[in-house]
């Protein structure tokens, strides 16, 4: 099966199969059910503190710590129901994800109320959109 859709410019003609799934911006499609789903990721390696990170349409983004620490603080373009992974792919130096920031327009709300370090060690965070100004971190249960 073959998926052929539109760019923004109106060219036609790209095709996806859905097996590849490959785009060369670093998007992809899957199928869930009957829809297709289009996911975009996004790399960061800005030391920061990024506080405006445009997440517009981002699935994913990737931290890259190989040159430096890097610090999220917030976000713009988020949309009531986004979810957006942050993972780091990248152990060399330290990611933090800065809780309620205040400066950020979309701040992180994390599980434990304070900034998360991942200090030479990969992880990630998943945080929901609320549709307002807010992330929240749906990656624990609790505190752990």
């Amino acid at each position: 099966m073959k998926l052929i859709f539109r760019e923004t410019d109106g060219v036609t003609g790209n095709r996806l199969t859905f097996g590849d799934g490959a785009i060369p911006d670093g998007s992809y499609f899957r199928r869930v059910g009957r829809r297709i789903i289009g996911e975009t990721t996004l790399r960061l390696s800005a030391a920061g503190p990024t506080d405006d990170l445009d997440v517009t349409g981002i699935s994913t983004v990737f931290i890259d710590t190989s040159s430096n620490n890097v610090i999220l603080g917030g976000t713009i373009g988020g949309t009531n129901g986004q979810v957006l992974r942050v993972v780091v792919h990248d152990k060399t130096n330290n990611a933090t994800i800065e809780n309620e920031e205040g400066s950020g327009n979309q701040d992180f709300f994390l599980h434990a109320g304070a900034d998360e370090i991942l200090t030479g060690e990969y992880g990630g965070w998943v945080f929901v959109n609320d549709g307002g100004d807010h992330w929240h971190d749906a990656s624990h249960a609790k505190h752990v």
